[in-house]
């Protein structure tokens, strides 16, 4: 039998194992918050990027095509509609209202481009290398192993805005930082509750990984992780020639739109 460190006493076999299973628990959820970490502010931005980088100005000539053939078709049936009833056509007064009902299109257009300028922003953005890359992430795991409030519910408030500096600097690929952060904080041994507690830190450090396991499933199960399939070959050639696609047809139904309304003018 082992030695138990709480006092002395030789700790039975069982004891023993389930401080095995805690501390390996502990080192789990390190893993996995560093995962989730990297998922959220490395893969996802990047696919983001890379996403809007490759098809963000077609999207862009899609959506702005289909806001004009839509606005003629809103002009045409508003002209019909004083021709019915006999009105003069006011072609000013009729661009003001479509002004009006076309406002959040022209908000959302904007809202596009700025998408795609942060895109190429991030895309010309320092990148580490890949032995950089390695170790950011394993000082960062060992880090939110020391550090993580839910590793160590009693910690302090020096010891949480040293947490809160280890995130940021670990989101920003600031490796010089975290390894001033990780010469600031004194190694610690892996203290562990009594005896009588273990069950209980058990069964809650399970629920944090389940938990961690089900909110990066649920991320990988939504854009942008998603709209990593349209970057792969063929799939990335099939999007491009199916935006073009569609550019074309919101185009051409515009211009017919557009022959039919001068028509409806002249007459």
């Amino acid at each position: 039998m082992n030695k138990d460190g709480e006092n002395g006493l030789l700790q039975f076999p069982d004891t023993a194992a389930l401080k095995e299973e805690v501390l390996a628990l502990r080192s789990r959820i390190a893993e996995l918050f560093a995962e989730l970490q990297d998922l959220e502010d490395t893969e996802c931005k990047n696919i983001e990027s890379d996403y809007l980088l490759t098809f963000g100005a077609l999207e862009q000539q899609v959506f702005e095509a289909s806001c004009y053939a839509k606005r003629v078709r809103r002009k045409l049936e508003m002209v019909r509609a004083c021709l019915a009833q006999g009105e003069a056509v006011v072609e000013s007064e009729i661009e003001e209202e479509l002004d009006r009902e076309f406002a959040s299109y022209q908000r959302e257009m904007h809202e596009r481009i700025q998408r795609v300028k942060d895109a190429l922003d991030h895309s010309r953005g320092h990148f580490l290398s890949g032995a950089e890359d390695a170790e950011i992430k394993a000082i960062y795991r060992r880090l939110v192993k020391e550090l993580h409030p839910d590793l160590h519910p009693n910690q302090t408030p020096a010891m949480e805005l040293l947490f809160r500096q280890v995130v940021d600097a670990y989101k920003q690929g600031d490796l010089k930082q975290l390894e001033l952060l990780s010469e600031m904080i004194r190694i610690r041994g892996n203290d562990l509750p009594k005896t009588a507690q273990l069950p209980k830190e058990k069964a809650r450090l399970e629920k944090i990984a389940a938990d961690l396991e089900a909110r990066m499933e649920d991320i990988k199960s939504k854009e942008p992780y998603t709209l990593k399939v349209w970057l792969e070959d063929p799939q990335r050639h099939e999007r491009i020639e199916e935006l073009k696609k569609q550019c074309t047809e919101w185009e051409e139904q515009a211009q017919k739109t557009e022959d039919e309304l001068a028509k409806l003018l002249e007459g």
